[in-house]
């Protein structure tokens, strides 16, 4: 599982409680059966990417965000670079096996959640 999926995080919103909305079930024409799911709470589900840095003068801050774009490019696919090189060295030596066990064993780390 990539380290991105693992920092997702769940956030309930402040004084989100509220009465979810009747349920209208149609089982057939003639039958309407209405339910009520009582109580819902919202939430924000998400991943954030940041880093704060001081600089000494304005004129910095492009340098820093260049930085700091390398650092959570790095973060977030670096992790899969291992598995790139070996897929290369694969396909180098012309072995469609290993190429294809370690195409696979990339597509698992990116996409098994």
């Amino acid at each position: 599982m990539s380290k991105l999926i693992k920092l997702i995080e769940a956030h309930q919103y402040p004084n989100s409680a509220q009465a979810l909305p009747r349920e209208r079930l149609f089982a057939m024409a003639e039958e309407i059966t209405e339910v009520s799911f009582g109580v819902g709470y919202e939430y924000r589900i998400d991943v954030r990417l940041g880093a704060s840095r001081l600089v000494g003068k304005p004129e910095e801050v492009e340098r820093m965000k260049e930085l700091v774009r390398r650092q959570l490019c790095e973060f977030v696919f670096g992790e899969f670079r291992p598995m790139i090189i070996e897929i290369e060295e694969a396909t180098w030596r012309q072995d469609a096996a290993a190429t294809r066990a370690a195409l696979n064993k990339l597509a698992s780390a990116m996409l098994d959640c």
